[in-house]
């Protein structure tokens, strides 16, 4: 829904419009309009009136010419009180100059997402029937907040970035020896998948340099799954967790013209100020030989909550609008 949002937004923005009408005097039969020869107009050349629903109502001849506006001369009474503030201006033969809406996105972006980290980290867990005496099952063996699959959209206002991420995390496959003798071993996989939104605000530029801070919005869902192969295989834990972290952002941008577009590479640092994680875990071992809740012992050792920080770097292409 989020994205949909986004995107409504975006196209919405795009509008773009001619010149248009900035003022009109009727008892003079006289119009502004709010281009000129900068725009390549000239004197003596026809301009017509169009309403908002792209209907012809009057035409004049430009008498008068600034670097950023004219006036241009109706003398038909009837047909310049048609006109109104805000309806479109163009000059008989010239090709129309489009020009931006003010409040209208300057670029989008498409980026490849390289996350080393991610704002919230959850445990990479191995599973030890055998570990009764350290009051736990589980062993961590490092935190999974990596993912080398992700990428995202972004549009820019100004001085005012908005974006939309999407990553996937690294899979994560652990196997130990359950119980003793044979081949009896147990493996726990853990996956997960985040998206998250952010705006940052361009502070300093310098050439193909700049830098950007501001605010980021993420959240991350995991899936853990525990079986163990006693030849046969049974399932003994699974689990669910989702995190939401608000992090501040510090962003270093490059950017390179080429062509139509710009090559556009950045190396961005969110540091978590609340993670906000919900986990849910169901264990049944019969193995298991601590003396508490398994399910509790799982949610415990996974510890989703506040990383350290988030390291993330992009790499993509801007295009001009």
């Amino acid at each position: 829904m989020k994205f949909i949002i986004f995107i409504f937004i975006l196209t919405h923005s795009l509008h773009l419009q001619a010149a248009e009408v900035i003022k009109t005097n009727k008892k003079k039969g006289q119009v502004i309009i709010n281009e000129g020869k900068a725009d390549g107009l000239k004197k003596r050349k026809k301009v017509c009136f169009y309403n908002n629903s792209g209907r012809k109502v009057a035409c004049g001849i430009i008498v008068k010419l600034k670097r950023n506006k004219a006036l241009v001369k109706v003398k038909s009474k009837k047909r310049i009180k048609k006109i109104k503030s805000g309806y479109e201006a163009r000059m008989v033969g010239k090709k129309q100059k489009r020009k931006k809406k003010k409040g209208s996105p300057n670029y989008i972006a498409g980026y490849y997402a390289l996350t080393l980290s991610t704002p919230s980290s959850i445990q990479k867990l191995s599973y030890d029937v055998d570990n009764a005496n350290s009051g736990s099952n589980w062993i961590a063996i490092g935190a999974n907040n990596r993912a080398i699959r992700g990428g995202g959209i972004e549009t820019g206002f100004g001085s005012l970035t908005l974006g939309l991420r999407f990553r996937t995390l690294d899979t994560s496959t652990a196997q130990a020896d359950y119980a003793t003798g044979g081949d009896n071993y147990a493996e726990v996989t853990q996956t997960g998948a985040g998206q998250g939104l952010y705006a940052d605000y361009a502070v300093m530029k310098l050439g193909p340099l700049g830098l950007l801070a501001g605010i980021d919005f993420d959240q991350v869902k995991t899936f853990f799954a525990a079986a163990a192969y006693n030849p046969d295989e049974d399932q003994i834990a699974e689990a669910e967790s989702t995190a939401t972290s608000i992090s501040l952002r510090l962003r270093a941008n490059f950017q390179q013209d080429i062509a139509f577009l710009k090559l556009l590479a950045s190396g961005v640092v969110t540091v978590p100020l609340s993670v906000s994680a919900s986990t849910s875990a169901s264990v049944n071992d019969p193995q298991s030989q601590i003396a508490g809740d398994q399910s509790e012992d799982l949610q415990i050792a996974l510890a989703h909550g506040k990383g350290s920080v988030g390291i993330e770097f992009l790499i993509g292409a801007m295009f001009n609008l």
